[in-house]
């Protein structure tokens, strides 16, 4: 009889916690399920008439018109190319930082996770300043460079979370065997840290994707993303196009953490 009177309020905080984190989650998804019902013809757009045809109409238009895919295909080449630099910068990077010692390292660190605290509109003013000295702007080059810098810390915060749960001693095994340096990078931990560099990996792609204020500082017509054009359909008109466009970018998004989700724990990189 106690265990039950005490069990009671126990019971309603959980009701109580689990009722508002679902009231939070459903009142964050409403606009992306709007513009998803907007996309489809479900409910009418602001510059639509009422009425529901459900239809694949705007789909068609946003995939005949040469603009708005031009946009997408410039998104998914500097998303691309940002993943594989930022990859190829963060797994050493991070190496260096989780496996050895030396001066100056906690500076290094803390200078890697600047563009993490701040904020991107004093980022983008920055890289606009540099890339207008040296030619940068409006090129394919510095827009990759830029995401590549705007990535790229936390490509290396993944990294180190799943480098550090490896157990140093299985590299001094290996070495003990006769295993150099470079055998035991290639055939070691990168085999280990897998799932966090694929987890990585998906994480600078989205955001290089989905990013928009540095791009709208240093690209121009010919190297448009598509965060961009819709940032500048909206400013200059209302097309319904643009909910076709947010939903591709959620379906991305969504895509991309299942991914995720699949890869980490069915992997043996997490665990030792």
């Amino acid at each position: 009889m106690n265990t039950a009177f005490t069990d009671k309020p126990a019971c309603r905080i959980r009701y109580l916690t689990t009722g508002l984190a679902c009231a939070v989650y459903g009142f964050l998804l409403v606009p992306t399920v709007i513009v998803m019902l907007i996309s489809f013809g479900l409910i009418a757009g602001p510059s639509q008439g009422g009425g529901m045809h459900p239809t694949l109409r705007l789909y068609a238009e946003f995939l005949s018109s040469s603009a708005w895919m031009t946009s997408v295909w410039h998104s998914v080449f500097i998303a691309c190319a940002s993943m594989i630099l930022s990859l190829g910068i963060g797994i050493p990077a991070t190496y260096g930082l989780e496996r050895f010692a030396f001066r100056g390292q906690n500076m290094i660190r803390g200078m890697l996770m600047t563009p993490l605290a701040v904020p991107s509109i004093i980022i983008s003013l920055g890289i606009y300043f540099y890339f207008s000295a040296i030619g940068l702007i409006n090129s394919f080059a510095g827009l990759v460079l830029a995401h590549t810098v705007y990535v790229t810390p936390y490509v290396i915060m993944t990294l180190a979370a799943g480098m550090r749960k490896i157990d140093p001693q299985l590299e001094f095994a290996a070495q003990l065997m006769g295993a150099g340096r470079q055998r035991v990078f290639w055939r070691v931990m990168l085999p280990q840290i897998r799932p966090s560099i694929i987890a990585g990996g998906l994480f600078a792609l989205l955001m290089s994707f989905d990013e928009v204020v540095i791009a709208w500082f240093i690209s121009g017509v010919q190297t448009e993303t598509l965060p961009v054009r819709m940032y500048s359909s909206i400013q200059w008109e209302i097309s319904p196009l643009i909910a076709v466009a947010s939903t591709l970018l959620s379906a991305v998004s969504f895509f991309a953490c299942l991914v995720a989700s699949r890869v980490s724990p069915a992997d043996g990189g997490d665990t030792v």
